[in-house]
């Protein structure tokens, strides 16, 4: 099934946890999954406050975990006005962490961050950089 401006949320209680929206998506029910393109996404903390909203070309969602993998030129911001650049990040709905074994790239007030992955666990907002992280200062 093809959908246009498909958009997905995922609640718990009253906290909207997560709001995934597409340009473009096709749905495959016998494998319970939406192949998406043109996405956008946004996740909440335990507060109920964004926590992590990213865009990306294309993406994976699990219909039946709500579990997200974005492809493709992925662009992120966390709460706290840091932002994210990288090829691929994958959401774990049931661990509630954001994760990339791939080359990441942060920007936050004047520094790069780089480092071979990150670990963001949404929910209380805990970042960490993996595999040889570095602080690059800009002017």
């Amino acid at each position: 099934m093809l959908l246009t401006e498909m958009t997905f949320v995922a609640s718990s209680g009253a906290v909207r946890e997560i709001l995934v929206t597409a340009d473009q998506a096709t749905v495959r029910l016998h494998a319970d999954r939406a192949d998406l393109e043109g996405v956008r996404a946004e996740w909440a903390g335990e507060d109920g406050e964004i926590s992590l909203e990213l865009s990306c070309r294309q993406g994976e969602f699990d219909l039946t975990t709500n579990d997200l993998i974005a492809i493709g030129d992925v662009r992120g911001r966390f709460r706290d006005g840091r932002e994210f650049r990288g090829p691929w990040l994958r959401y774990d709905r049931a661990k509630g962490i954001a994760f990339t074994d791939a080359p990441v790239t942060i920007y936050d007030q004047g520094r790069t961050l780089q480092g071979g992955g990150l670990r963001y666990h949404v929910r209380d907002r805990r970042l960490r950089l993996t595999a040889g992280a570095s602080v690059v200062e800009t002017p």
